[in-house]
Protein backbone atom coordinates (compact mmCIF):
# COMPACT_ATOMS: atom_id res chain seq x y z
CA UNK A 1 0.00 0.00 0.00
CA UNK A 2 1.19 3.77 -0.59
CA UNK A 3 0.61 6.96 0.77
CA UNK A 4 -0.47 9.92 -0.71
CA UNK A 5 1.36 11.08 -3.50
CA UNK A 6 3.67 14.34 -4.60
CA UNK A 7 1.02 15.86 -5.98
CA UNK A 8 -1.39 15.63 -3.24
CA UNK A 9 -3.95 13.59 -3.89
CA UNK A 10 -5.67 10.55 -2.10
CA UNK A 11 -4.13 8.10 -1.40
CA UNK A 12 -3.67 4.92 -3.31
CA UNK A 13 -4.82 1.93 -1.49
CA UNK A 14 -3.42 -1.12 -3.73
CA UNK A 15 -4.57 -4.44 -3.06
CA UNK A 16 -6.09 -4.88 0.26
CA UNK A 17 -7.46 -8.11 1.43
CA UNK A 18 -11.17 -7.36 0.90
CA UNK A 19 -12.97 -4.52 -0.83
CA UNK A 20 -12.43 -1.23 0.34
CA UNK A 21 -16.15 0.05 1.56
CA UNK A 22 -15.55 3.61 3.51
CA UNK A 23 -12.72 6.26 1.93
CA UNK A 24 -12.35 8.12 5.53
CA UNK A 25 -10.36 11.62 5.85
CA UNK A 26 -6.55 10.38 5.01
CA UNK A 27 -5.02 8.34 5.41
CA UNK A 28 -7.58 5.24 6.61
CA UNK A 29 -10.47 3.37 5.06
CA UNK A 30 -13.02 0.65 6.06
CA UNK A 31 -12.26 -2.67 4.39
CA UNK A 32 -15.11 -5.66 4.37
CA UNK A 33 -12.73 -8.32 4.60
CA UNK A 34 -12.71 -12.13 3.15
CA UNK A 35 -14.23 -13.05 6.15
CA UNK A 36 -17.48 -11.11 7.36
CA UNK A 37 -15.11 -8.63 9.44
CA UNK A 38 -14.79 -4.76 9.27
CA UNK A 39 -11.31 -3.26 9.36
CA UNK A 40 -10.51 0.44 9.40
CA UNK A 41 -7.12 0.62 8.68
CA UNK A 42 -4.76 4.04 8.63
CA UNK A 43 -2.31 4.29 5.81
CA UNK A 44 1.33 6.41 5.13
CA UNK A 45 4.83 6.41 5.73
CA UNK A 46 4.67 2.89 3.86
CA UNK A 47 3.23 1.51 6.99
CA UNK A 48 -0.36 -0.05 7.72
CA UNK A 49 -1.62 1.09 10.71
CA UNK A 50 -4.65 -1.06 12.50
CA UNK A 51 -7.45 1.51 13.93
CA UNK A 52 -9.91 -1.44 14.84
CA UNK A 53 -11.21 -4.01 13.44
CA UNK A 54 -15.15 -6.00 14.40
CA UNK A 55 -17.62 -8.27 13.21
CA UNK A 56 -20.47 -6.27 11.99
CA UNK A 57 -23.92 -7.11 13.45
CA UNK A 58 -26.03 -8.38 10.30
CA UNK A 59 -29.34 -6.62 11.83
CA UNK A 60 -27.43 -3.01 11.21
CA UNK A 61 -25.71 -3.88 7.52
CA UNK A 62 -27.15 -4.52 4.37
CA UNK A 63 -26.23 -5.37 0.57
CA UNK A 64 -23.47 -7.43 1.61
CA UNK A 65 -22.53 -5.77 4.96
CA UNK A 66 -21.65 -2.80 2.63
CA UNK A 67 -24.26 -0.28 3.87
CA UNK A 68 -25.22 0.60 7.26
CA UNK A 69 -28.98 -0.17 7.70
CA UNK A 70 -31.21 2.10 8.18
CA UNK A 71 -32.99 1.59 11.56
CA UNK A 72 -36.62 2.92 12.93
CA UNK A 73 -36.98 2.36 16.24
CA UNK A 74 -39.66 4.58 16.59
CA UNK A 75 -42.81 5.56 14.04
CA UNK A 76 -42.31 8.29 11.97
CA UNK A 77 -46.38 8.88 12.57
CA UNK A 78 -46.68 8.02 15.57
CA UNK A 79 -43.44 7.62 17.72
CA UNK A 80 -44.55 4.29 18.54
CA UNK A 81 -41.88 1.52 18.80
CA UNK A 82 -40.97 -0.20 15.66
CA UNK A 83 -40.33 -4.14 15.85
CA UNK A 84 -39.41 -6.45 13.63
CA UNK A 85 -42.34 -8.62 11.91
CA UNK A 86 -43.88 -9.57 8.61
CA UNK A 87 -46.74 -8.47 6.69
CA UNK A 88 -48.38 -8.74 3.92
CA UNK A 89 -47.85 -6.52 0.45
CA UNK A 90 -50.34 -5.65 -2.48
CA UNK A 91 -49.70 -4.15 -5.46
CA UNK A 92 -52.10 -3.13 -7.85
CA UNK A 93 -50.19 -3.36 -11.62
CA UNK A 94 -53.39 -1.77 -13.28
CA UNK A 95 -56.32 -3.70 -11.97
CA UNK A 96 -54.24 -7.12 -11.53
CA UNK A 97 -53.22 -7.10 -8.12
CA UNK A 98 -50.49 -9.68 -6.86
CA UNK A 99 -50.17 -10.31 -3.10
CA UNK A 100 -46.81 -11.34 -1.16
CA UNK A 101 -47.30 -12.74 2.09
CA UNK A 102 -44.86 -13.09 4.99
CA UNK A 103 -42.87 -10.06 3.80
CA UNK A 104 -40.34 -9.00 6.81
CA UNK A 105 -40.95 -5.46 8.21
CA UNK A 106 -40.50 -2.80 10.82
CA UNK A 107 -43.82 -2.47 12.31
CA UNK A 108 -44.84 0.05 14.43
CA UNK A 109 -46.69 -1.81 18.00
CA UNK A 110 -48.78 1.03 18.09
CA UNK A 111 -50.53 2.82 14.92
CA UNK A 112 -49.88 -0.53 12.61
CA UNK A 113 -47.43 1.56 10.23
CA UNK A 114 -44.75 -0.49 8.25
CA UNK A 115 -41.92 0.20 6.96
CA UNK A 116 -39.12 -1.77 4.65
CA UNK A 117 -35.64 -2.03 4.40
CA UNK A 118 -34.03 -1.35 1.08
CA UNK A 119 -33.05 -5.02 0.77
CA UNK A 120 -36.69 -6.23 1.36
CA UNK A 121 -37.78 -3.65 -1.31
CA UNK A 122 -35.11 -4.78 -4.17
CA UNK A 123 -36.81 -8.58 -3.53
CA UNK A 124 -40.17 -7.66 -3.54
CA UNK A 125 -39.65 -5.51 -7.18
CA UNK A 126 -37.68 -8.84 -8.30
CA UNK A 127 -40.95 -10.74 -7.18
CA UNK A 128 -43.22 -8.41 -8.78
CA UNK A 129 -41.37 -8.02 -12.17
CA UNK A 130 -41.40 -11.93 -12.26
CA UNK A 131 -44.84 -12.00 -12.31
CA UNK A 132 -45.80 -9.42 -14.71
CA UNK A 133 -45.52 -11.76 -17.79
CA UNK A 134 -47.82 -14.30 -16.13
CA UNK A 135 -50.39 -11.97 -14.32
CA UNK A 136 -53.73 -13.21 -13.69
CA UNK A 137 -56.97 -10.96 -11.80
CA UNK A 138 -54.92 -11.78 -8.81
CA UNK A 139 -51.63 -13.28 -7.79
CA UNK A 140 -50.81 -14.29 -4.29
CA UNK A 141 -47.12 -15.73 -3.84
CA UNK A 142 -44.84 -15.93 -0.34
CA UNK A 143 -41.92 -13.86 0.24
CA UNK A 144 -39.65 -16.75 0.91
CA UNK A 145 -40.06 -18.79 -2.03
Amino acid sequence: MQGRNNRGDKPHFGKVPGEIIKDYSYPSCLILGMTILHVVVGIGERKLWLITAYEPNPGQWEDGFKKRAVIMDKCFFCKGNMVEDTTNYMADLDGHFIIIRNVPCHKCTQCGEVSYSGEVVVRIEKIIEKLKGVLTEVAIVEYAA
